[in-house]
């Protein structure tokens, strides 16, 4: 029983709620079509050519600081540009550098042992031909 009458007092409840939200709605909606209604007849009493020179020159104003932003922000955008570049050249040459002083080393240390072992060939070269003519 008292499950019944629960369930009974529990659906009551769930359509009283939905009658309530309907009826707030509907309230709402003709509250809007009030304020709406009201609105259309103010703009209908004032000047609408004045409100829309006022609403174009607003627009402009706007457009102009949007533009001058965006030109701050493309000049800044450039200045980096150049700054990394600026910086990325400079690790090149760096670089090149480097590889540059690595190079004159490599081919100093060649041609110290071209030296060597030529000096070595001639040294052989001699005690051989020093060894044939003895004997």
């Amino acid at each position: 029983n008292n499950n019944n009458a629960t369930k009974k007092h529990s659906f009551k409840l769930t359509k009283n709620m939905k009658c309530t939200k309907k009826a707030e709605m509907k309230s709402k909606n003709t509250g809007k079509k009030i304020l709406s209604d009201e609105t259309l007849n103010s703009l209908k009493n004032t000047d609408l050519k004045s409100l829309r020179t006022r609403c174009e020159k607003e627009v402009k104003r706007r457009m102009g600081l949007i533009h001058k932003t965006l030109l701050a922000f493309y000049d800044h955008a450039e200045d980096q540009y150049r700054v990394s570049v600026a910086s990325h050249l400079r690790t090149l040459d760096e670089m090149i550098d480097t590889y540059d002083a690595m190079l004159c080393t490599m081919e100093r240390d060649f041609h110290e042992r071209l030296d060597t072992v030529r000096a070595n060939y001639d040294d052989e070269k001699q005690i051989m031909i020093d060894k044939f003519e003895a004997d």
